[in-house]
């Protein structure tokens, strides 16, 4: 045992999974336990607490008071100090301790724990004012103190820190003066910005943007109330701006920016952003939105998160395609995600979607495409395509359901063969959720003999051509019914015998004997091939 606990990588994982009450009987346990014990009880500190409890006894005092709210109790604790901070009184958390804290998180607890600022002015005095002395290793600062307590970021901002998460209002200076402080004394860092109030209308992110510093800032998140189009032309030209996350707002009414020119300044802008993740209740918000994205960018991550209820038509579907083709860089843009929670009208029917558009970014590796009442499947054409269009495909997620609409979905355009095709020719993809027809699968479609296990196939000039079995770990099937089980784990087996995951699809519109019949011929499939199965509703 004492062999084992002498190697230096054992001990932090042993830690890594213990709550703190029993990291810290570990820490007392044994001498080696000690210092990967309290490195990990002391790592995400989320609270003054701490460090209140490493002062002198004979220091401070704590003095409580209980709040009534409504029918809640609070009991709020204040800190008193008895004499001055001395350099001699931080010794013990010094030494011991500040240089182990990575996260320091002043949450809703520390509104619970009150500091007055003349704890702070001792602080600052007994640490000669130098910055990030309180917590000189964190990298990461999440600040929802109260008001009073900003002037003293400084005690906690080390030059180790690159990730902040301020809880502010644009209506107290205080607090935006220091945000621009801390800006300037972090060389990158990453900001998450939640206002106060989000039915104020001078609290809304809006009126933070003129005053976010950008010269550092890589991450923006917004997270807290809605962005209106006005502020769309800063964000997306931002000089090192790497990462934004935000909600725009949605409605007729919403202030937009004029639709951008020939000649508008964005032309000149080189963006610097990697990954864009919007959501909004309104599909043509986040479409100005993209418009608004300079033509010479980087971008490898889209996602977009329509939330609202309201009919989204095919020709819209259509302008987001061709909006994110013309504008995404084919050497870099990898990633998709366009997520919609909406309905097909009755009248409308369901019209087909052509995600053609796409095949020209050639660095896709991961596709989903959720777009409910609207028929987005692939063509036998762009299945003989993907294999060469995206070579380095991982993911294809392409409306493995369509939200349980009342409409009558057509037969799928692949089939089983178009499937085969798309294995064939995607070395890299694991996971897989495409309709296809699987009601010719028989027996002699599953018999055909396992590629990549020494099968060979004749070419067109009479060869014998070998092909690679496929990697595909999971397969999402949908509401995809099949004639026969048996059958349908052949074909699995035979084409891609590495299969880990079937993930199945209720469909919403069969009576419940015709679902739960549904199901169990996904779970005998299952069970012959060896995989496991998720069955999921709508």
């Amino acid at each position: 045992m004492d062999a084992c606990l002498s190697i230096p990588e054992i001990l932090p994982l042993l830690c890594d999974g213990l709550e703190a009450k029993d990291l810290l009987s570990t820490a007392l346990s044994c001498r080696a336990f000690l210092e990967p014990a309290l490195d990990k009880l002391w790592y995400h500190v989320k609270s003054f607490k701490p460090l209140i409890a490493c002062l002198p006894e004979h220091l401070v005092e704590l003095g409580t008071d209980i709040v009534s709210e409504t029918i809640w109790k609070t009991t709020i604790t204040t800190v008193i100090l008895r004499r001055p901070i001395r350099s001699a009184d931080l010794n013990r958390y010094q030494t011991q301790y500040s240089r182990r804290i990575r996260v320091f998180d002043l949450g809703c607890e520390s509104r619970m724990f009150v500091i007055p600022s003349e704890v702070f002015e001792g602080l600052q005095s007994a640490t000669d004012h130098k910055l990030g002395a309180l917590t000189p290793l964190a990298t990461e600062l999440i600040w929802s103190s109260p008001h009073s307590a900003f002037p003293y970021l400084r005690l906690f901002l080390g030059q180790h820190v690159s990730k902040i998460h301020f809880e502010i209002s644009p209506k107290v200076p205080e607090e935006v003066t220091m945000l621009r402080w801390a800006s300037n004394h972090v060389h990158r860092f990453q900001l998450r910005i939640s206002s106060l109030s989000i039915d104020n209308t001078e609290d809304r992110p809006d009126a933070f943007i003129p005053l976010i510093p950008w010269e550092n800032l890589q991450e923006l998140e917004l997270s807290v109330g809605l962005v209106t189009l006005v502020a769309i032309p800063a964000l997306m030209s931002a000089p090192r701006l790497v990462k934004l996350t935000m909600k725009l707002e949605a409605g007729e009414n919403i202030l937009r920016p004029p639709a951008p020119s020939p000649n508008h300044s964005l032309d000149n802008v080189i963006s610097s952003l990697r990954c864009l993740d919007i959501s909004t209740d309104d599909v043509h918000a986040a479409l100005i939105a993209l418009e608004y994205l300079p033509e010479r960018n980087q971008l490898e991550s889209l996602t977009c998160f329509l939330s609202g209820g309201d009919h989204f038509p095919s020709s819209t579907a259509h302008r987001f395609f061709d909006l994110i083709s013309s504008k995404c860089n084919p050497q870099t843009f990898s990633k998709l995600r366009l997520l919609a929670f909406s309905t097909a009208r009755e009248e409308d029917g369901i019209g087909y979607v052509d995600i053609s558009a796409l095949l020209s970014l050639s660095s896709l590796t991961y596709v989903n495409i959720m777009l409910p009442g609207l028929r987005v499947e692939l063509t036998p054409e762009q299945a003989a395509t993907i294999p060469s269009a995206w070579p380095r495909i991982e993911g294809l997620v392409v409306n493995i359901s369509y939200g349980g609409s009342p409409i009558c979905i057509p037969r799928p355009r692949i089939d089983h063969t178009d499937l085969i095709t798309i294995l064939r020719g995607c070395a890299n993809l694991r996971d897989l959720g495409v309709h296809f027809d699987a009601t010719s699968v028989g027996v002699e479609a599953a018999e055909q003999p396992n590629r990549g296990h020494g099968a060979e196939e004749k070419g067109e000039e009479g060869g014998d051509v070998e092909w690679p079995s496929s990697g595909l770990k999971q397969l999402i099937v949908s509401d995809l019914p099949i004639p026969s089980s048996p059958q349908m784990a052949a074909f699995l087996t035979a084409h891609i015998p590495g299969l880990k995951t079937l993930i199945c699809f209720q469909p919403p519109y069969v009576s419940d004997a015709d679902s739960t019949k549904y199901g169990q011929r996904w779970n005998d499939v299952a069970s012959r091939i060896g995989a496991s199965i998720k069955h999921c509703g709508y």
